[in-house]
């Protein structure tokens, strides 16, 4: 299969804003790459249901991703710390997709960090 430019532009955009700790950036990213929904869907629990709400935006997801990366145990400094946010902390609340390119890229940065961490 091929993955569209802006796509894999969006992607690099993503991970330059993951390295710099630039939430912002990371979460309209996840976006361009369908990661997030636009608009942004958010519910207050698991049995509530997913709703347009404008006090949970871009910029309030970028405030609970930059929380729970600091929260989680080399949240700052491993890739996979990312996957485990999302998964644990961000998608229970927030309406997050995970296209299957994203999860081919994903499993290659686990490995690359599992082999140098070796």
């Amino acid at each position: 299969s091929e993955v569209d430019q802006e796509i894999m532009e969006g992607m690099a955009r993503g991970i330059q804003g993951l390295l710099s700790e630039n939430w912002s950036a990371l979460t309209e990213a996840f976006v361009d790459i369908g990661f997030v929904t636009s608009p942004i869907m958010h519910r207050a629990n698991l049995d509530d249901v997913w709703r347009v709400d404008p006090e949970f935006d871009l910029p309030r997801l970028a405030e609970e991703l930059e929380q729970a990366m600091k929260a989680t145990s080399g949240g700052m400094s491993r890739f996979g710390a990312l996957a485990t946010v999302i998964n644990k902390e961000i998608s229970p609340t927030w309406l997050v997709f995970t296209p299957p390119y994203v999860l081919l890229l994903i499993r290659t940065f686990l490995t690359l960090e599992g082999m140098a961490a070796s």
